[in-house]
């Protein structure tokens, strides 16, 4: 029975995604979260479950190995010649002449070099880095009027709990192409910095760009994370 590939594929990556999650709270796993992945691995174990067959092949006679038979190499040499080989006279070494005596060394006068002039120092201005003028309708949003939306906007002490394991699986998939670490890592940067002024010029700057936050279909989850972070700095 052929397998479903496809169907193993998305598992896997449900799976896959679902680790990423937790990995970033490992330390606080719903129950929600365990049945889910017990679920995706017990739709795996099915997929994978079949009889295998295996293929009868007739069986083939060994082929006979022809080994190559090297024929041993006469010598061609004399025999006499070996045994009695011809006595070389060496002659005699002639004597070396008398080495000649060497000159004193003239006395080398160094002077000391010239100071010169120091290299003028050249002041850079520092790079002031802004928000990109694209990207400011991603980080505005208007502020919370009733009682109900004010309540909801509470600040955030930790951005690595702020997220839902559902709205984190999302802001990974949709504004991070699927990329945990980088998820991770961002949240990281934002949670060290000390405004949302700073937050939107690190964004801006590392991430907007990178992965096209400003597509159709990511601006509109662009802007929801981007009012989970405002509530960092409140």
């Amino acid at each position: 029975m052929p397998i479903d590939v496809k169907q193993g594929q998305m598992l896997i990556r449900k799976i896959q995604y679902l680790l990423d999650g937790l990995e970033l709270n490992a330390t606080d796993i719903s129950n929600i979260e365990k049945d889910l992945m017990l679920g995706y691995i017990s739709s795996l174990y099915e997929l994978f479950l079949f009889n295998e067959q295996p293929d009868s092949k007739p069986m083939t006679k060994p082929k006979k190995v022809v080994r190559n038979v090297t024929k041993p190499v006469r010598v061609t040499k004399d025999i006499k010649e070996i045994i009695h080989p011809k006595t070389v006279t060496k002659p005699k070494p002639k004597p070396t002449p008398a080495p000649e005596p060497i000159p004193a060394p003239k006395p080398v006068v160094v002077e000391p070099p010239k100071a010169q002039a120091p290299p003028p120092v050249v002041e850079r201005a520092p790079v002031v880095r802004v928000v990109h003028p694209n990207h400011e309708s991603l980080f505005a949003f208007k502020k919370a009027t009733d009682l109900s939306e004010k309540l909801r906007d509470q600040p955030i002490s930790d951005l690595s709990k702020a997220f839902a394991i559902n709205d984190k699986l999302l802001t990974i998939s949709k504004l991070f192409d699927g990329d945990a670490n980088a998820f991770k890592d961002t949240v990281k940067e934002l949670n060290r910095l000390g405004s949302y002024d700073e937050a939107k010029v690190f964004l801006s700057n590392n991430v907007v760009e990178k992965f096209n936050w400003t597509a159709k279909n990511r601006a509109k989850t662009a802007k929801v994370f981007m009012k989970t972070i405002s509530r960092r700095f409140l």
